[in-house]
């Protein structure tokens, strides 16, 4: 991931995917809780297997977040996945 890093930072690119576009298996990268985390659990790297499901064509990498409340009256988890509805 190193060759594309300043070209990602320099120009990310924020759009909806439909599902069917997605070609490999999904990987989380990093998981955290709210409640317990440091300052120094965001720094990281992290190592992760993609398993290709179909031979087409890969233009990106398409990277979400979820984050749950579940310490409430009512729990509720935001999600920019592109498996969900999106939510904008």
């Amino acid at each position: 991931m190193t060759a594309v890093r300043k070209l990602a930072l320099y120009e990310p690119l924020v759009d909806n995917i439909d599902t069917n576009n997605i070609l490999t298996s999904m990987a989380p990268v990093l998981e955290l809780d709210l409640q317990t985390m440091t300052y120094e659990d965001v720094k990281f790297t992290s190592q992760f297997r993609l398993h290709i499901t179909r031979k087409d064509f890969l233009h990106g990498i398409v990277g979400w977040f979820e984050v749950g409340f579940f310490h409430c009256h009512k729990p509720v988890i935001l999600t920019t996945s592109p498996k969900q509805k999106s939510t904008h």
